[in-house]
């Protein structure tokens, strides 16, 4: 007999896109920070997509960390006017 196991896909991430919008932005460092520090709202639910996302340092762990090196990064993208 063989087993069969089936998983879920998760679709492609953009990492530290953690509203999860298609876009990097400040905002996705603000709610980086809110979760980081645990200080989310009630209806704020961190989806599978979201941790991925805002697990900047592919560690598994959401902390400051990720927070810095989200803005790090986000300080090297282009400006946009």
């Amino acid at each position: 007999t063989t087993e069969s196991t089936t998983t879920a896909q998760i679709p492609d991430v953009l990492l530290g896109d953690v509203d999860c919008n298609g876009e990097l932005t400040i905002s996705d460092a603000v709610l980086l920070c809110r979760i980081a520090a645990e200080y989310v709202d009630d209806d704020v639910k961190l989806t599978e997509q979201n941790f991925i996302a805002a697990d900047f340092d592919k560690d598994k762990l959401i902390t400051i960390l990720d927070v810095t090196k989200l803005l790090k990064h986000l300080s090297q993208l282009p400006n946009e006017q």
